[in-house]
């Protein structure tokens, strides 16, 4: 279901020492900012948020990060919506700090209550174990999208279903 009021594709050029944090190159329109300065997701402020990264770090490469939660609808049927996906690409290297510095920006600036983190395994491994040190998520694991079909499978039953909401992106119309 395309929702025109979520957030479409944000795509973000990158360096190796390109000094922007990437919560810097987020939309403003994807949170609000109460009466005492605390920066909150614009939808489902309180909602558990569930996050995929698929990790490229080589020029040329595209890293993409998932976020998405839950909502009910009118008739208690649950949907799916995508409060942003993005896609990262570097013109030479990807630091893995910086997804890191994402991750712990979007909990502690943007309060975000992540249920689940989750990774592909590609060179994966190490920054997921600094996430899950860090307790950004309540759990983080390796879902690997080379060795088995399921999640593509899982994700299209839920389209076909029509539960999940997203934003305009050409990319996946």
């Amino acid at each position: 279901i395309i929702d025109d009021n979520l957030c479409p594709l944000v795509s973000i050029e990158t360096y190796k020492d390109d000094p922007i944090p990437f919560f810097d190159k987020l939309p403003k329109s994807l949170f609000i900012t109460d009466s005492n300065g605390t920066i909150k997701m614009k939808r489902a402020m309180k909602a558990k948020r569930y996050s995929h990264l698929d990790l490229a770090l080589v020029s040329g490469s595209t890293t993409a990060i998932s976020v998405v939660h839950k909502e009910l609808g009118d008739t208690g049927e649950t949907f799916y919506v995508t409060d942003f996906i993005i896609k990262i690409q570097t013109t030479d290297i990807l630091k893995v700090e910086k997804i890191l510095d994402l991750y712990k920006d979007l909990k502690y600036k943007a309060g975000i209550l992540f249920e689940s983190i989750t990774a592909d395994q590609f060179q994966s491994v190490s920054l997921l174990q600094r996430i899950e040190d860090l307790r950004i998520a309540n759990k983080v694991s390796r879902l690997s999208l080379d060795t088995t079909a399921n999640p593509f499978k899982a994700v299209a039953a839920l389209v076909s279903q029509g539960v999940v909401k997203t934003g305009r992106n050409p990319e996946l119309i």
